[in-house]
């Protein structure tokens, strides 16, 4: 059953940029040994180990991020279902990051040395990861720029836009009417730290956002009441996501 969740997720996940045949799912599935399961704030990997294995996340959310000698964290992204947590441990060998869960994680676990083999025999899947590594790094270089150049409205904006629309790839975000609706295990404090603005700034920011009637939020839901808006305030382009093509990303740009 895990097995068969691991597959569906990434399969939707790399499927988005790459195609991937009946018998590379098969083969992906069968990669998986088992899962874990993490409470809020467990680390998923530590920076400095060396693995031997690949972690995918299955459920939930997670942060890669580093902390600093004094302890001040700066997370680097967020992390959703569908997502290998660790893929570049496969050819850097030690982490230079650690991923902690934001909330309950269920993470599938595939041996390096198994999934090094899948990319040998299976040329899609090689290419497919390929990709996602990619598009991983474009995530990271649009995360610099929020951090170092938007306005503090425009960094949470974005930041939303983004989670729904990684979200929606693997149909974990809902639409009823003009809402859009999706699971947000994220505090303000992990927003601070992803944002580079303080605790007390962000909840300033996010109650003028609520205020302006863009987003309404709970402890663990975020729903986006007005996607045009708040993608027009944020500047926000889905391109980096899935470069070149249309789809799901294609159907949140025109809502």
């Amino acid at each position: 059953m895990q097995r068969t969740l691991m597959t569906d997720i990434v399969t939707r996940r790399l499927t988005t940029h790459s195609p991937l045949s009946q018998v590379e799912r098969q083969a992906l599935a069968a990669a998986a040994t088992h899962t874990r399961e993490f409470a809020p704030g467990e680390e998923i990997v530590r920076q400095g180990t060396r693995p031997t294995e690949c972690r995918v996340l299955v459920s939930g959310m997670a942060a890669p991020n580093k902390v600093l000698p004094e302890g001040n964290r700066q997370i680097m992204t967020f992390a959703v279902p569908g997502d290998f947590l660790d893929l570049d441990g496969v050819t850097l060998g030690k982490m230079d990051h650690s991923v902690s869960a934001l909330s309950p994680c269920t993470v599938s676990v595939v041996p390096q040395a198994t999934l090094r083999a899948l990319m040998r025999e299976h040329a899609n899947l090689a290419d497919a990861l390929w990709r996602q590594t990619a598009l991983d790094a474009a995530v990271s270089r649009e995360w610099v720029v929020n951090v170092g150049q938007r306005s503090a409205p425009q960094r949470i904006a974005h930041l939303i836009c983004e989670v729904f629309v990684r979200l929606q790839e693997v149909g974990l975000a809902s639409e009823a009417g003009a809402c859009r609706t999706f699971d947000w295990p994220v505090t303000q404090a992990d927003i601070a730290d992803a944002t580079g603005m303080s605790p007390v700034h962000v909840n300033r920011t996010l109650q003028c956002l609520r205020a302006k009637q863009l987003i309404a939020f709970s402890q663990h839901q975020m729903t986006i009441l007005d996607w045009d808006a708040l993608e027009q305030l944020a500047a926000f382009h889905a391109d980096y996501l899935q470069p070149g093509a249309s789809g799901a990303i294609g159907s949140a740009r025109q809502m």
